[in-house]
């Protein structure tokens, strides 16, 4: 339970950190991935579920928390409680039942960004590459063939370089690879860590936005323009038969427009593809003068939720 007097100075420090450093009032959207029922190091930047509830607390006492289309589409300035937004990336099923729950709570939306191929298999690349870890507990490095480099680093801390490894590979490469893991470790099956298709249309159904985020989680930069093109396609297609409705928001995987996609190409695609809005995981606000095809998203790396809301609002003063 917040004391209420702390929730009270902390809305003064946010509002002077609005004046100080986005006088112009821009708008910004927040992203997650998960909300954990406990602490995780795999997933060190995720709220648990009662660190999320109380960083909408504080979040609701310093800005006006709107949903994405309409914070994209209406582009208003406000110097006394600025728009935010709040999105979710992959669709992680505990953002059905951990977030979720806190959101209605507070009365609030938030956009779910997909990557269909873990609504299909119930698990995306980067967790397999976790499941393989733990599987091969105790078992040789040698099985993933980057030589000593995880030599020392803790369960955690391996995942997080083989992720890194392979994130730039193609899905075919990607996938062979994680493949003989599994094979060598012989695991045939994963827990369901990803959304399924009633929970996706539960949350759109609760007025929730449900946002494309291609079907494999693909870096597009990556990829060939056809297969880009497909991996948008085959996203929107499903998402949308899932939900009954169209999609017009999308969020690029990983999300750097330097590295990750090429903003001459990728954003015209998702237009030809039906899109209204895409975002990117550039720090930054959103203004009357932002591309609304390269949109910025920013996670404050704070875990206490009175210095995230307040890193927020000098990052919402940033011109991407």
């Amino acid at each position: 339970m917040l004391d209420m007097s702390l929730l009270f100075l902390s809305s003064l420090i946010g509002k002077a950190a609005t004046f100080k450093f986005n006088p112009s009032g821009r708008s910004g959207v927040l992203y997650f991935h998960r909300v954990l029922d406990k602490p995780s190091d795999n997933y060190p930047d995720d709220p648990t579920i009662d660190e999320f509830d109380e960083l909408l607390s504080v979040l609701k006492n310093t800005f006006t928390i709107v949903s994405l289309k309409e914070l994209a589409s209406t582009r208003q300035v406000s110097r006394g409680k600025p728009l935010l937004g709040i999105s979710f990336d992959d669709g992680y099923r505990d953002n059905f039942t951990n977030a979720l729950p806190v959101l209605i709570k507070h009365g609030l939306k938030a956009t779910f960004f997909i990557a269909s191929q873990g609504t299909e298999e119930g698990i995306l690349w980067q967790d397999k590459i976790i499941e393989c870890v733990r599987a091969n507990a105790g078992g040789s490095d040698a099985l993933y063939g980057v030589g000593g480099a995880l030599d020392g680093l803790s369960e955690s801390a391996k995942c997080r370089y083989l992720m890194e490894y392979l994130k730039r590979m193609k899905v075919f490469s990607r996938n062979a690879i994680i493949k003989d893991w599994e094979k060598t470790l012989g695991i045939s099956s994963y827990p369901r860590l990803m959304l399924t298709r009633e929970e996706i249309k539960v949350l759109s159904n609760e007025g929730h936005d449900i946002g494309g985020h291609t079907h494999n989680h693909v870096i597009l930069s990556v990829e060939s323009q056809q297969d880009v093109k497909n991996e948008i396609t085959r996203n929107k297609d499903i998402l949308e038969e899932i939900i009954g409705r169209k999609l017009d928001l999308f969020c690029y995987p990983n999300g750097h427009p330097s590295f990750d996609l090429d903003a001459d190409i990728h954003p015209e695609m998702l237009r030809e593809a039906g899109y209204s809005y895409a975002f990117t995981t550039l720090d930054g606000g959103i203004g009357k003068d932002s591309d609304d095809m390269l949109l910025s998203r920013f996670l404050p790396h704070r875990r206490n939720s009175h210095l995230r809301a307040w890193s927020s609002a000098k990052i919402m003063g940033e011109v991407a």
